[in-house]
């Protein structure tokens, strides 16, 4: 008998630390709160424009390249072999310039990349100023993204009340 309890009590004692460890936790949507904000639609707008304008720099680049390769094309043939390697190196240079003006502008590292991420940076914040004070009204230890969780269950979710809260703070 003494046996079933002592073996019962470190059960008992696990079960309840494990339950309010539990309700210690929540989890949000991230990118859906992300996505409703009106702030995050004008910056979505403002890093499409930028995009926009190196794209179109590199549309042209890319219609300036073609002539070169068709007009190389055209003359190559009177060309003589060190002016066609001259102007071949020329041709594969240009094309290079190309492709770096777009990893510098347009890659993922890029200059419009970055500028993204300078603008996205306050709305972070905003969110995370937010699943702060959520967390704490309700007495939660750990909020984590749930885009980059595993499994959780959808009662610890607080994204609308993260949402709700971030319209009610305006």
């Amino acid at each position: 008998m003494i046996y079933r309890t002592l073996l019962i009590l470190p059960i008992a004692f696990f079960i309840t630390h494990s339950a309010q460890a539990q309700s210690g936790i929540g989890t949000v949507r991230g990118t859906e709160i992300l996505s409703e904000m009106p702030e995050y639609k004008e910056m979505e707008a403002k890093v499409a424009e930028v995009r926009q304008l190196y794209q179109d720099t590199l549309q042209l680049f890319q219609k300036n390249l073609d002539a070169e390769v068709q007009n190389f094309q055209n003359q190559q043939g009177v060309y003589s072999p060190e002016k066609r390697a001259t102007e071949e190196e020329r041709i594969n240079q240009f094309y290079k310039n190309g492709l770096e003006y777009q990893n510098i502008h347009l890659g993922p590292n890029g200059t419009v990349a970055q500028y993204a991420a300078q603008l996205l940076q306050p709305l972070r914040e905003k969110i995370i100023a937010a699943v702060k004070a959520v967390a704490k009204q309700k007495k939660l230890a750990v909020v984590l993204n749930e885009e980059e969780t595993l499994y959780a269950d959808q009662t610890i979710d607080i994204t609308l009340d993260v949402q709700l809260y971030m319209r009610n703070a305006k």
